[in-house]
């Protein structure tokens, strides 16, 4: 899905998507940035963790994979909502071909 279908959606969205894909359709818990920041102040003293949470190792892992659509989207390919593919609630999408 990284060729963009425009829309841009969330994580936590994409996470509901596979959970409704599953039958189990429901939203998942959260941190609030506040306190995701301080957990991860706290967690950077361990040093098996401050190895995969450094500001470099996080800012590879939070690097946008999604390509720009405008080439394809003018050699007429259309594209359908990623969130209702994945939750299989896109009415148009041919799934018998997955």
């Amino acid at each position: 899905f990284n060729l963009a279908d425009g829309r841009n959606p969330r994580f936590i969205d994409m996470v509901q998507a596979m959970t409704a894909n599953a039958g189990r359709e429901q939203r998942i818990t959260t941190l609030p940035a506040a306190w995701a920041g301080w957990l991860w102040r706290i967690c950077r003293l361990i040093p098996a963790i401050d190895r995969n949470l450094s500001p470099a190792v996080a800012a590879r892992r939070m690097k946008s994979l999604t390509i720009n659509q405008t080439k394809a989207a003018e050699a007429g390919i259309t594209f359908h909502n990623t969130i209702e593919v994945i939750a299989r609630r896109d009415p148009d999408y041919p799934y018998d071909r997955i």
